[in-house]
């Protein structure tokens, strides 16, 4: 009887200045390593699926040497998020606008009180109502404020930074005025 060659050529030992094999995850299952799928086809049907055993020892896959191509070479490579250059400057514009405005209209609701300093007893129950959905208002531009500031700087979160922001900004314009107006109803 005649021995067959062996399907796999045989590695070399490593050279002994060489840095010892890095250990590799074990890979999910059903997930063939790149030269098992060949072998597998070689082998015939029926003959299931043949690759390294989960926790086997594999090479590193850094681009060169005799495993440019290897078993490594179907995960996935991490590569960092592009950034949105204008993430800082929309927060910075946004954060001074809005704190100026709801400090402005925190004095504003500081002082209010004095509009209402003859009303009857209906009057003042109107007033109160306004006063104090004023003040909870006035909470809702620094929410989105800090909702919008605190999204991580990356091009995928511009859009939903600019909304947050920009309403913020508004808000805090819009609420002193819708407060101003109803205040003129009181009486």
């Amino acid at each position: 009887m005649t021995a067959l060659p062996p399907a796999v050529p045989a590695r070399k030992p490593a050279p002994p200045h060489a840095a010892p094999p890095r250990p590799v995850p074990s890979l999910p299952p059903g997930f063939l390593q790149e030269g098992a799928a060949v072998r597998a086809e070689e082998a015939g049907p029926g003959a299931g699926t043949v690759g390294a055993a989960p926790g086997a020892w594999l090479p590193a896959n850094d681009g060169t040497g005799p495993y440019a191509g290897g078993p490594l070479a179907a995960l996935p490579s991490w590569r960092p998020e592009p950034r949105d250059p204008w993430a800082i400057a929309w927060t910075a514009v946004a954060s001074v606008a809005t704190t100026s405005m709801v400090g402005i209209g925190a004095l504003f609701g500081y002082i209010s009180p004095i509009w209402c300093g003859s009303c009857d007893k209906a009057e003042q129950h109107r007033f109160d109502h306004y006063y104090w959905g004023y003040w909870v208002a006035l909470l809702i531009p620094l929410i989105l404020l800090i909702g919008g500031s605190s999204l991580p700087p990356h091009k995928r979160y511009a859009t939903v930074r600019i909304v947050f922001l920009a309403s913020a900004m508004a808000l805090s314009v819009l609420i002193p005025v819708l407060y101003y107006e109803l205040l003129g109803t009181v009486h």
